[in-house]
């Protein structure tokens, strides 16, 4: 038995997440991007890094997705008043406490 072709409209999207959690993350998304060998990524704005790393995909605007990092836990989003420790954000979702 033979496996099905796949229909020749199909992609793969890959998506490195993480963008501008630190600065080694931020240039080799940016160099995979360069490449072609991602379709997208997500940013982690609230980094200390955001400002300087975005730079970064400017130049990759066409050839590049950037969505929003939905970011709970990183101590710099704690830093800035945001979210909660990993620990207790999975006490809260454990007991149901995200309504």
């Amino acid at each position: 038995m033979t496996a099905p072709a796949a229909p020749a409209n199909k992609r793969l999207i890959l998506c490195a997440d993480d963008f501008a959690v630190h600065a080694s993350a931020s240039q080799g998304i940016a160099q995979l991007a360069a490449q072609g060998r991602l379709s997208a990524t997500s940013a982690m704005v609230l980094s200390p890094r955001w400002a300087q790393d975005v730079a970064l995909l400017r130049d990759l605007r066409d050839h590049l997705d950037v969505g929003l990092h939905l970011d709970w836990t990183s101590s710099f989003a704690l830093q800035r008043g945001h979210g909660l420790s990993l620990p207790r954000a999975m006490w809260r979702s454990l007991l149901g406490g995200f309504d």
